[in-house]
């Protein structure tokens, strides 16, 4: 007799928080025909500073140390559930625009942060409160953000973090140079309501709003 398969049964993980950290994206290729061009938004709204976030790396590594052993160590994901999901990404051909970029981050990022940070499919919690990874869209589902980004990171009643998809063969790190060196503006900046009210290219009218970058050296 064979036997039935039930959806709810439980999930069996044997691969710890720290391992599942530590394991790289899946590598992707533009296959045949990408797209020449990225999204734009219909808002122009420009940034009243703009930041490199040169420690971020440090801050991560300080951070993973004071993290109890115990939370490290905890069983948390599925290896060869992740390795199915890293592996469909990896030898995909078929990306070719930002729709196919979006795809591959609900994959395998958004699932691993899911598992680490969110307690997915039942993993334990860590200790500290994290914000949850979330796709973005209009309407109900934007958080009454001004214009239409990608992701969030959200924790109770704050967006924490907005996350726009490029195609990483159109934004390279060149261009994030050429903005960070004032020679471009291909970055727009997604705020809340009261800024897009305004409809202006001022700086001023998005107060206190900043927009830190942190890509590919």
């Amino acid at each position: 007799m064979a036997v039935q398969w039930f959806p709810g049964g439980p999930t069996v993980f044997n691969l710890d928080r720290a391992n599942l950290l530590a394991s790289p994206f899946p590598p992707f290729l533009a296959g045949p025909q990408a797209a020449t061009s990225s999204t734009t938004s219909r808002y122009r709204l420009r940034w009243n500073r703009l930041n490199i976030w040169n420690d971020f790396p440090n801050q991560v590594i300080a951070h993973w140390n004071s993290v109890p052993l115990h939370d490290q160590n905890a069983l948390v994901a599925t290896q060869n559930k992740l390795q199915g999901r890293w592996q469909s990404i990896a030898e995909n051909p078929r990306i070719l625009n930002e729709d196919d970029v979006k795809a591959c981050i609900r994959e395998y990022p958004l699932i691993c942060h899911g598992h680490a940070a969110n307690s997915h499919r039942g993993a334990p919690l860590p200790s500290d409160a994290h914000a949850t990874f979330y796709p973005c869209g209009g309407g109900a589902g934007s958080w009454n953000l001004a214009g239409v980004l990608d992701f969030v990171l959200h924790y109770v009643d704050t967006v924490t973090a907005l996350i726009e998809a490029k195609n990483p063969w159109l934004v390279t790190p060149q261009s994030i140079n050429e903005v960070l060196n004032g020679l471009a503006l291909a970055l727009s900046m997604l705020t809340n309501r009261r800024c897009s009210d305004c409809r202006r290219t001022s700086g001023s009218s998005c107060g206190r709003a900043n927009i830190w970058l942190h890509g590919p050296q």
